[in-house]
């Protein structure tokens, strides 16, 4: 029985052929720059150079400022308001203030693999109480009772409750998404 398994084996392993010259896609009618794709799979679309070219053209030109946020809203924050007359002054997420405040509270983490969920929640309503939060808008209640937003660890506190997860969620995608300090250098610009 054995060697009848051997026998399929090595018939298996003779199939098998070692790459040659032949063998390599640029000799074996793969397309190229100079051989397209023919057949009727064939289109314009998959010829890869036609495609390449058309980043190039003259009408397609990447304007750097297309990119540019304005600088005081970068760093100062802008106003998301959440409510009629309650909301939050939010400096991006990749600001030099809030990397500076990130980098600090996760200093202590560093030699960890991995940080424990809990940890990492604490770190991140930290983050947005103290580097991302310039300044809290309006009165803030929690079931009634006034909040201190002046006090960051109070802010943070309250932000860690399992139930404000979703308000932690806007707070950090509102401060990550670059628009949100774009629109203003926009606006800026169709005025003049």
């Amino acid at each position: 029985m054995w060697n009848c398994l051997r026998s399929s084996w090595a018939r298996s392993r003779a199939s098998v052929v070692a790459p040659t010259n032949r063998s390599w896609p640029l000799s074996s009618g793969w397309p190229t720059p100079t051989r397209p794709l023919a057949g009727p799979w064939a289109s314009t679309a998959s010829r890869p150079l036609d495609a390449a070219f058309l980043f190039f053209q003259e009408d397609n030109q990447m304007d750097l400022n297309d990119f540019a946020v304005n600088e005081d809203l970068f760093e100062g924050g802008f106003v998301l308001m959440l409510s009629a007359d309650s909301g939050v002054r939010l400096r991006s997420a990749g600001s030099d203030k809030a990397q500076a405040v990130r980098e600090r509270l996760y200093k202590p983490y560093a030699s960890f693999r991995e940080i424990p969920d809990d940890i990492q929640a604490r770190l991140t309503c930290d983050w947005i109480a103290q580097g991302l939060a310039v300044e809290w808008i309006g009165p803030w209640t929690i079931g009634g009772a006034p909040l201190d937003t002046s006090d960051p660890k109070a802010v943070s506190q309250a932000l860690q409750h399992p139930k404000f997860k979703p308000l932690r969620t806007k707070l950090l995608l509102a401060a990550s998404s670059e628009d949100n300090f774009r629109a203003a250098a926009e606006a800026g610009a169709e005025k003049n």
